[in-house]
C-alpha cells in the first residue's frame, strides 16, 4: 500500500503540513533549520509501504529492530503496522513541538531544551567512530548509539505517541 494512502487515513492534513518526498524514509521539520529550504511539517516517503519498510531494515538495522519489538508488543508486525507506526511517530514529534509553542515557548528554547541533546549525541558518535578499528567496533557502536537515541526524551515522547495509537492506526487502514 502507498505510504499517501496510510497517511490520509491517519493523519488530519489538513492541518498538519504533510510532504512526500523521494526518499524511503520518515522524517519530521518542527522548527526551522538555518540554510534548509524545508517548511515545517511531516515528510513521508513517496513509495509503497513495502519499500519503506525494507529500506529501513536494510539500512538502519539496531533501529528497525528496536522499532519492530516496540510494535510486537502491541499487534503484528507487517509493513502496515510499520508505516503506521513511522507516521504516528513522526507525527509524535509534530504535536510535541506544537504544544510545547502553545505554551508560550519558541525555537530557540525547543532547540535547547530538546535537540542540543541530540546533537551532542551525534558529535560523540562521530568522535568515537574514529577510534572504531573494525566492522564489529562498529557495529557495536552503532547498536550503542540507537540505544542512547532511543532513550531521547524526544524520541521516546514520539514512540510513546505512536505506540498508544498504533492498534486504532493498523485498524484505520484494514
Amino acid at each position: 500500500m502507498q505510504i499517501k494512502d496510510i497517511a490520509s487515513k491517519i493523519v488530519e492534513m489538513e492541518k498538519v503540513p504533510t510532504y512526500f518526498n523521494n526518499t524511503k524514509t520518515f522524517s519530521s521539520v518542527t522548527y526551522l533549520k538555518q540554510n534548509s529550504d524545508k517548511q515545517r511539517g511531516l515528510y513521508l516517503p513517496d513509495c509503497d509501504s513495502l519499500e519503506a519498510l525494507k529500506y529501513c531494515k536494510s539500512s538502519i538495522p539496531d533501529g528497525f529492530e528496536r522499532i519492530r519489538q516496540m510494535i510486537c508488543t502491541k499487534c503484528d508486525f507487517g509493513e502496515i503496522s510499520f508505516s503506521v507506526f513511522s507516521i504516528l511517530h513522526e507525527l509524535g514529534h509534530w504535536i510535541e513541538y506544537k504544544e510545547f509553542i502553545e505554551e508560550g515557548h519558541t525555537d530557540k528554547e525547543f532547540i535547547s531544551c530538546y535537540e542540543l541533546q541530540r546533537a551532542v549525541m551525534f558529535m560523540q558518535r562521530d568522535n568515537e567512530c574514529q577510534k572504531c578499528k573494525s566492522k564489529e567496533d562498529i557495529i557495536a557502536l552503532n547498536k550503542k548509539y540507537d540505544n542512547l537515541y532511543a532513550e531521547l526524551p524526544t524520541e521516546k515522547y514520539a514512540n510513546d505517541f505512536a505506540l498508544s495509537h498504533l492498534i486504532e492506526g493498523v485498524m484505520k487502514i484494514k
